[in-house]
């Protein structure tokens, strides 16, 4: 089953979404041509918390693009806009899949 990695965060005071969005393109290409990724969420939700939600293969491939994450063009800028204490991350394995 698919690995999901969830990332919880806010953005450094100051910064808003359209600025914190103009920063997501590099990561977007990151996630498209790292093994294994399926797809991807970027979420705003109330008192300016966001997820970062993405669906990997497996666990292996998750952890794998966790580690080549900073090192890739542009990521350090994206990050560079979220306040650092705010993140929680974790990997959890889907169980059960449902669709429509």
């Amino acid at each position: 089953m698919s690995v999901f990695e969830i990332v919880e965060f806010t953005l450094k005071p100051g910064l808003d979404a359209e600025a914190f969005l103009a920063l997501v393109p590099p990561t977007e290409a990151f996630c498209r041509a790292a093994p294994g990724f399926r797809q991807r969420w970027l979420t705003q939700g109330d008192a300016g918390r966001w997820l970062d939600i993405v669906e990997w293969a497996d666990m292996a491939s998750a952890h794998a693009a966790a580690e080549a994450f900073m090192r890739a063009p542009g990521v350090p800028d994206f990050v560079a806009a979220i306040d650092g204490p705010s993140v929680t991350m974790k990997h959890v394995t889907a169980q059960i899949h449902m669709a429509a």
